[in-house]
């Protein structure tokens, strides 16, 4: 038996492996728009931080002589650069003012009336709140109130500063 002949062997046009490139959508909230990889790693930063401020918080509400320590202010300020680079502006201008606050805080430590304390805790809780509000993919509020709160705490530490040095002036003027 005689095998049929093989048909003529046609040479194979090269095939061009095409690469489909699947992009995942990017992640909505509210206003901002944000690649997917990098809405995971704002949002796993963000919540690293509120757990500081929370842990930080609740050391002062312990003991109010407790110092507001530099984890407590770069924890708001990490927070306040990421969300203002991320478009979370709401956010920023929060972390923002409690930075602010707390820095001062750091630089002349007050005591934590039960007014600061709260005043603090409302902010925490305000930041956390927002910090949450972005990982469900809603975009938080603004709190101008919050905003306007830690500033007077910091116009009245301010305040008690500058009274606090005359004060210390006049009674050793008078040695």
């Amino acid at each position: 038996v005689v095998a049929p002949p093989s048909p003529p062997e046609i040479p194979a046009e090269p095939v061009e492996e095409v690469e489909e490139i699947l992009e995942e959508p990017d992640v909505v909230v509210g206003t901002v728009s944000l690649s997917p990889t990098l809405y995971a790693i704002y949002v796993g930063e963000a919540e690293q931080h509120a757990t500081t401020l929370e842990r930080e918080m609740a050391a002062i509400e312990a003991d109010p002589m407790h110092p507001v320590s530099h984890e407590f202010m770069r924890a708001a300020h990490t927070l306040t650069s990421s969300s203002r680079t991320t478009g979370f502006n709401v956010l920023a201008d929060v972390a923002h003012a409690l930075e602010k606050w707390l820095a001062d805080a750091i630089d002349y430590p007050p005591e934590f009336t039960a007014e600061r304390i709260a005043t603090t805790r409302r902010a925490v809780d305000g930041v956390v709140s927002m910090v949450r509000s972005i990982a469900g993919r809603a975009l938080p509020l603004g709190r101008e109130d919050l905003v306007e709160d830690l500033k007077a705490l910091r116009e009245g530490l301010q305040e008690s500063r500058r009274t606090g040095d005359a004060l210390l002036k006049v009674g050793f003027s008078q040695y």
